[in-house]
């Protein structure tokens, strides 16, 4: 699949690209609503980002639950499962953060999904009170 050069896609990312600063981390969900994604799929939107230059990067497992801005983080698979088999965080590695939304875009039925992009800034914090 080819886009044109034109497409909203390409004015989005360069917006957020700069807002990439210090603290700050760009976001893409791809949601394809009831729309099977196949691991073709998957490997046709890597390939065009690829082909851009840009990185792709996939980290190791984390789980985030969130209230609000705050985010607890647990790292591991196998602190992922402890956490959800007693849901208490005190009993594992955790580290809490602060997120905070500074740009969203929305890009309408490209590669017959919707792609959100999210510029995101991201604090340290302390465990807030209960």
């Amino acid at each position: 699949m080819e886009l044109s050069k034109e497409e909203a896609i390409f004015s989005i990312i360069n917006k957020h690209s700069e807002l990439l600063v210090e603290d700050n981390e760009c976001i893409i969900n791809i949601l394809n609503g009831n729309l099977s994604w196949t691991e073709n799929e998957f490997n046709n939107f890597n390939n065009v980002m690829t082909s851009l230059k840009y990185d792709i990067a996939i980290d190791e497992e984390f789980l985030e639950v969130a209230c609000d801005e705050d985010v607890l983080i647990i790292r591991n698979i196998t602190n992922i499962i402890k956490y959800c088999s007693n849901n208490d965080h005190n009993l594992i590695p955790h580290s809490w953060i602060k997120k905070k939304i500074v740009v969203s875009d929305l890009i309408k039925d490209l590669f017959d999904a919707d792609i959100k992009m999210n510029i995101i800034k991201t604090t340290a914090n302390i465990e807030p009170p209960n």
